[in-house]
């Protein structure tokens, strides 16, 4: 499958997607790593995520309590209603036990908009998240 370059974030800068997605979520981490508290850094990822991406149009953290999934930061007030034309992603967050503590929900702007490299990209930022 040929790759086709987007523009990202709108500064005139051509990345093919899996390239742009490697990069975001190395800014995305740090940014997230370098904030006051967890909940700073949560909003902070989330909103990058949304504002530096092509294709993610909502990104949300969910950190899980007994069977219960509170949402701790998202992109915009609540999760959109569900619509099939575009994609709803959802990666794991885990803690050094290796225990899922929750999780990174991404609706993408169309359906399938992420490549696989993509979608292997905003796991890994996801496991290594601070939970």
């Amino acid at each position: 499958m040929e790759e086709v370059p987007i523009l990202l974030h709108n500064k005139g800068v051509d990345f093919f997607m899996s390239v742009a997605t490697d990069l975001l979520s190395l800014r995305v981490l740090g940014e997230a790593l370098k904030a006051g508290g967890q909940q700073d850094g949560y909003q902070l990822a989330v909103q990058k995520l949304v504002n530096d991406s092509y294709s993610i149009e909502w990104a949300g953290i969910y950190l899980s309590s007994g069977q219960e999934a509170n949402l701790q930061a998202s992109s915009d007030e609540e999760s959109p209603a569900f619509d099939e034309s575009k994609t709803t992603y959802t990666f794991p967050l885990i803690n050094e036990e290796e225990v899922e503590k929750g999780s990174l929900v991404i609706h993408t702007a169309e359906t399938d908009s992420l490549e696989k490299e993509d979608i292997t990209t905003l796991q890994t930022l996801a496991q290594k998240l601070p939970v």
